[in-house]
């Protein structure tokens, strides 16, 4: 879900292709349900347009730490309006962060994100639902991305939303042969727009050029990122693939992502 930080939900579009389209709409209608939008209506030949909304405009407030490589901002979403502390930043070395005297926080001030304030945002409340992945990046604070992998390891072991029915795992081989089996698949989003790109190849018919088309684009396509054993790696390392098909080697959320570099 563009624009939510820590998280990824399952595409509704890509390319003109989609994924299991009960979790990927779960999570749109789930995010326009907590910011208060009520009954929505989608036009009948553009799904993913809103026709009508009960409830607009609606106040709603954004924390963000930059922009990401595409130009977009990247944050934590929150409905309502904003009563939140602004933060004090000091730049001498060592110093540290705080209140600043009881002033409210306003457009542009900076805001100390506690695991609280995560808990509230949407980004989090779409994870405790079963209807987001976590994608996790090196931009977010490090208290704050040990506390979505707590939130998404809960959703799990509940087996809530898409975890019941999840098709590429750690524990099982997916087998592909074209784009047609994608659009019913629930899998790790940045993944699986790696394997539309490859499959929209009208040669790649099976997964056996897979890996070396990936490691062929550093930039593009094998994201740099940290393993759970604190080694650096690509995103080659997250999957192992085969003729018998693809497999995950690690959970998404127990990797961090390097920020992606400036589109050039």
């Amino acid at each position: 879900m563009s624009g939510l930080e820590g998280i990824d939900t399952l595409e509704t579009h890509f390319e003109d292709q989609h994924q299991d389209l009960t979790y990927a709409d779960a999570a749109r209608d789930r995010m326009l349900d907590l910011m208060g939008f009520g009954q929505v209506e989608f036009w009948d030949d553009l799904p993913n347009k809103t026709k009508t909304a009960e409830h607009h405009p609606i106040r709603g407030y954004l924390l963000a730490n930059g922009i990401e490589s595409n130009g977009r901002v990247l944050g934590l979403v929150y409905p309502g309006n904003p009563d939140l502390p602004a933060t004090t930043v000091t730049t001498d070395v060592g110093g540290d962060s705080g209140p600043a005297g009881g002033h409210r926080a306003g457009d542009g001030d900076p805001v100390f994100v506690t695991e609280q304030l995560l808990d509230h945002s949407l980004n989090a409340a779409l994870v405790r639902n079963g209807i987001a992945y976590a994608e996790l990046y090196a931009t977010m604070p490090l208290d704050l991305i040990r506390h979505m992998r707590g939130l998404i390891a809960q959703a799990r072991s509940e087996k809530l939303g898409m975890w019941r029915s999840e098709d590429l795992t750690t524990s099982s081989r997916t087998a592909l042969h074209d784009l047609a089996q994608l659009s019913t698949l629930t899998m790790f989003p940045k993944l699986y727009r790696r394997l539309v790109k490859y499959f929209k190849d009208p040669r790649h018919t099976d997964l056996a050029a897979f890996d070396t088309w990936i490691r062929d684009d550093p930039i593009h396509r094998d994201d740099t990122l940290l393993l759970p054993t604190g080694e650096f790696g690509n995103l080659h390392d997250l999957y192992d693939v085969n003729t018998d098909g693809i497999t995950l080697r690690h959970q998404p959320e127990d990797v961090t992502f390097a920020p992606d570099p400036p589109v050039q």
